[in-house]
C-alpha cells in the first residue's frame, strides 16, 4: 500500500513538473493585416510577406514590450515600420532576414537592453532615430547593402564604440552617432566610392564637402582641411568640445545649422572665400562673443546667429559689397536695414541711424538694454525684432506701417510704446500678434489717447 502511495505521489510530482515545463513552452500569438506572430520563451517571431503594416494608434505587439528578450523577423518581411518596437525595454537581440530592405524612423528607439543586431544583407536604408538610446549596444556591423543612414539613427548609444560600414553607404545623416562612447571608432570599407572617414569626420568622396563631425570628439580646435568647399547642414551640431574652428580659404558655403548649439565657440572668423551662410548656422552658440564676416558673403544673414546671446561685436570686411557694420552692429551695405544688434552689446538706449528704414527679423532679439530710438523714416519692424529683450520703452514713428508678428514676444520689462500716429491708425495697421502672454502689460500712447494692453490671457 505504501509503495502505491509513494508511486502515486511520484507520478503526481512528475505530472505537475511536466505541466509546468509545458507551460513554459506555451506560446501566444496573433495576426494583423499581412503579418502574424508567435511569442515563446522570451522570443518574439514575426512572419509574413511584404512591408510590416502601420499600426497607427495601437500596436498589438506592445504587450511584449516588457517581455520579449529576442526578436526574430523571418524571410518574407520587407520593412520594419517606424515606432513598431519603440521602447521594447527587455529586448537584447534582433535578427533580421535578407528580405528586409528598410528600417523605419524610431523603429527600435529606446530599446535600452539591446546588445546585438543581425541586420541580414538586404537593408538599404535605416531611418532617423531608428536605434537612438539603445544604451547597451557596444558594436554595430552595418550591412554591406546599406545606402542611407538617417539622422540621429544611433545617437545616445552611450556604450557604442565600434561601427563597421560597407562599400555602398552614400548618405550619413546629421548627428547619426552623437553622444555615443567618447572613444567610438568608425571602420568604413576602403572600397566605398561615396564617402571618406578620417578620425570621426565624414566627407564626400572628393573631399569637397564636410558631411558630419561626430560631437564626441575631444578636440578643442579643429582645422577644416584645405579643399573643402562646403560644410553640410548640421555638420557640427552640438559639438560642445570645440572652442575654435579654422576655416580654409577654399570654403564657400556654410550651410544651415552647421555649427548650431556649439556652446564653447567664442570667436568665429569667416574667411573672404565664403559667399553663403545658411539660416541658424551659428544659432544657439551661447558663448559666441565676436564674429568677423569676410568680403565674399552675399547671402541673407537674418537668423544666422539666432539665440547666440553673448555676441558683443560683429565686424564686416570693408570690401564686402552686401553688408557693413557700425560699432559692432550689422547692417546691409547702404545701411537701410538693421540686421542684427549683438545681444550682449548692452547700452542704455540705442539710437538707430537715420538711414535705416527697416528693422530685420530678430534684429534686437535677446538684447540687454532699456530702449531704442527709431528714425522718423522707418517703415517696417520685422518678426520677433525685439523678442525676449529687456526693452522698457520704445517710440514708434507714424511712418511705420508694418509691425511683425511676435515683435515684442517675451518682453517682460516692456512698459510703454509711444506711437506717433492715432489710436485708429494703430488698430488698423497693427494686430495683437506683436505680443504674447509673457509680454508685460503695457500702455500704447498714441497722439490722441492711450491703449492699455492686457497681455495675460486669464
Amino acid at each position: 500500500m505504501k509503495k502505491k502511495i509513494i508511486l502515486f505521489i511520484a507520478l503526481t510530482v512528475l505530472v505537475v513538473a511536466g505541466m509546468a515545463l509545458l507551460a513554459s513552452y506555451v506560446f501566444s500569438g496573433g495576426k494583423y493585416d499581412n503579418i502574424s506572430w508567435e511569442y515563446r520563451n522570451d522570443v518574439l517571431t514575426i512572419k509574413g510577406e511584404g512591408d510590416m503594416p502601420d499600426f497607427y494608434y495601437e500596436c498589438p505587439l506592445d504587450k511584449y514590450a516588457e517581455k520579449a528578450k529576442e526578436l526574430v523577423i523571418e524571410e518574407g518581411i520587407t520593412s520594419v515600420t517606424g515606432d513598431t518596437f519603440y521602447g521594447f525595454n527587455k529586448l537584447e537581440k534582433i535578427t533580421l532576414p535578407d528580405s528586409v530592405n528598410k528600417i523605419g524612423d524610431s523603429a527600435f528607439d529606446c530599446c535600452i537592453s539591446l546588445k546585438e543586431v543581425d541586420f541580414g544583407e538586404g537593408v538599404v536604408s535605416i531611418g532617423r532615430n531608428a536605434f537612438e538610446f539603445c544604451i547597451e549596444l557596444e558594436s554595430v556591423k552595418l550591412p554591406e547593402s546599406l545606402e542611407s543612414l538617417g539622422c540621429v539613427s544611433f545617437s545616445c548609444c552611450e556604450k557604442l564604440k565600434t561601427v563597421h560600414m560597407g562599400s555602398k553607404l552614400k548618405e550619413i545623416g546629421w548627428s547619426a552617432f552623437d553622444d555615443c562612447h567618447e572613444d567610438i571608432r568608425f571602420f568604413l570599407n576602403e572600397e566605398n566610392p561615396f564617402l571618406v572617414c578620417e578620425d570621426g569626420v565624414f566627407f564626400s568622396e572628393d573631399k569637397k564637402t564636410l558631411l558630419y563631425y561626430c560631437n564626441v570628439k575631444k578636440n578643442e580646435t579643429y582645422t577644416i582641411p584645405e579643399g573643402i568647399v562646403k560644410i553640410a547642414p548640421y555638420a557640427f551640431l552640438n559639438s560642445e568640445n570645440l572652442k575654435k574652428v579654422d576655416f580654409p580659404q577654399s570654403i564657400q558655403i556654410i550651410d544651415e545649422m552647421a555649427f548650431c548649439n556649439n556652446s564653447n565657440l567664442h570667436i568665429v572668423t569667416i574667411p573672404d572665400s565664403v559667399t553663403e551662410i545658411g539660416k541658424g548656422a551659428f544659432g544657439g552658440c551661447i558663448n559666441l562673443e565676436r564674429v568677423y564676416i569676410g568680403k565674399g558673403v552675399s547671402s541673407e544673414l537674418e537668423s544666422v546667429f539666432v539665440l547666440s546671446a553673448c555676441i558683443s561685436e560683429i565686424s564686416v570686411s570693408e570690401e564686402n559689397m552686401h553688408f557693413s557694420s557700425v560699432d559692432g552692429v550689422l547692417f546691409n551695405k547702404d545701411k537701410t536695414k538693421l540686421i542684427m544688434y549683438p545681444a550682449a552689446k548692452g547700452g542704455v538706449v540705442y539710437e538707430v541711424p537715420s538711414t535705416v528704414n527697416e528693422i530685420g527679423r530678430g534684429a534686437f532679439s535677446n538684447s540687454n538694454f532699456l530702449g531704442v530710438i527709431l528714425p522718423d523714416n522707418l517703415v517696417s519692424v520685422g518678426e520677433s525684432a525685439f523678442s525676449n529683450s529687456t526693452i522698457e520703452e520704445i517710440n514708434i514713428p507714424a511712418s511705420v506701417t508694418s509691425l511683425g508678428e511676435n515683435a515684442f514676444r517675451d518682453c517682460e520689462s516692456l512698459k510703454k510704446i509711444i506711437y506717433e500716429g492715432t489710436m485708429s491708425e494703430w488698430k488698423k495697421n497693427f494686430s495683437d500678434s506683436y505680443y504674447d502672454s509673457r509680454t508685460a502689460n503695457h500702455t500704447v500712447i498714441c497722439s490722441d489717447g492711450e491703449i492699455n494692453v492686457e497681455t495675460d490671457d486669464e
